[in-house]
């Protein structure tokens, strides 16, 4: 997986697995213009039609920008909620498939069948179903946050087991309150509605430290009210609990590095034998 952007300025984090041979391609949220996603796509050594999926957290620009140009131009499909569905015009109804929050949905190569494993689950932020994700291929699984004025424990809980995860760090709360940001704006920031700041960042991984998460990026850093150092700083005590914990900070301007899950296991995970979910296919690896 490869985060492509983070920001206020458009985010889109490219995610693959091996699915029956096969390789699924998806980004999660598309909000740069396509012309942007194209180009990072291509830097990475991912060419944009190979692209199956679009995974939408929710509705806001910095998501959705390019969504419907590169869906267009590349065939892809949309996985999102009813809410966002509206947002993003009747054009693409044909290639979204709509998802509601506490559930879950595969998405392969094909419109039925096996392909990674993706979970939705309610965030609270001021877009409604805004949504954290949860990524499942191969044994591996990733986690996607962002956009959340708080983490309730049905959310933490949500997140646990993850070997990697990407988590908003946005704002420095003495920062952005003694900054020049009119008050309207303060308050939709650090509201329970709003985005998390670097200490409530901290308090997450606090909690999810010691199992299996092995990789953390920290994604949506406010340009104005925060700085690298202001995160690395507050995450101090997270370095010295799990020393071997990678740690990364998102760009708005260029894509991190990229970084292979492998999970527990290198093929797909079945709980003893295979077990049917209420459409005859394996909860565990997929198959039907």
């Amino acid at each position: 997986m490869v985060p492509l952007a983070s920001g206020s300025g458009g985010n889109a984090t490219l995610v693959e697995g091996a699915v029956e041979g096969e390789i699924v391609r998806a980004l999660v949220d598309c909000g740069l213009s396509a012309n942007e996603v194209e180009s990072r796509l291509r830097s990475v050594g991912r060419e944009p039609e190979s692209i199956d999926w679009i995974f939408v957290t929710h509705r806001h620009r910095d998501h959705v920008a390019g969504v419907r140009d590169f869906v267009r131009r590349h065939r892809a499909r949309v996985l999102c909620t009813p809410r966002a569905q509206k947002s993003l015009g009747t054009e693409l109804h044909k290639r979204t498939r709509v998802i509601r929050l506490g559930t879950y949905e595969w998405c392969g190569k094909a419109r039925s069948g096996p392909g990674l494993k993706v979970h939705y689950h309610r965030v609270p932020h001021d877009a409604p179903e805004t949504a954290a994700l949860r990524i499942e291929s191969g044994g591996a699984v990733y986690g996607h946050l962002t956009d959340a004025g708080h983490v309730p424990d049905g959310l933490v809980a949500f997140l646990e087991g993850c070997d990697a995860l990407l988590l908003e760090s946005n704002h420095d709360r003495d920062r952005l309150f003694e900054g020049d940001d009119p008050p309207h704006l303060k308050r939709r920031i650090a509201s329970p509605e709003g985005h998390l700041s670097n200490e409530q960042a901290r308090e997450v991984l606090d909690r999810l430290v010691g199992g299996r998460l092995r990789h953390v990026w920290l994604a949506h850093l406010s340009q104005r009210n925060n700085s690298v150092e202001a995160v690395l700083d507050m995450l101090k005590p997270v370095r010295q609990a799990d020393p071997g914990l990678s740690i990364c900070i998102l760009s708005q301007d260029h894509p991190a590095a990229p970084v292979e899950l492998l999970g527990e296991s290198d093929a797909p995970v079945c709980i003893g034998v295979c077990q049917a979910d209420s459409t005859g296919r394996c909860i565990g690896c997929g198959r039907t």
